[in-house]
């Protein structure tokens, strides 16, 4: 008995494989890159808040980031 799709034979075997094939790999890849997606879009956040953060310092200097007070730390630390 062969499955007939878009004009091409397929054993029963054979179209079981390839069903079983894609029921598990589509679904785990689509997992995959939904992962890395959200991991990107979080380091792009972070960059993005990170610059955003060093651009409005560099305008207001009364305008701390941690990065600046980790500065101003280490020296005042260093100096003791």
């Amino acid at each position: 008995m062969h499955l007939l799709i878009f004009g091409v034979a397929f054993s029963h075997k054979r179209w079981l494989r390839w069903l079983h094939f894609f029921m598990l790999f589509v679904p785990v890849t689509g997992l995959w890159i939904s992962a890395l997606g959200v991991v990107s879009l979080a380091l792009n956040l972070r960059a993005y808040d990170l610059v955003s953060q060093e651009i409005r310092a560099t305008e207001d200097l009364e305008f701390e980031t941690f990065y600046t007070k980790n500065i101003l730390l280490n020296d005042y630390n260093s100096w003791k």
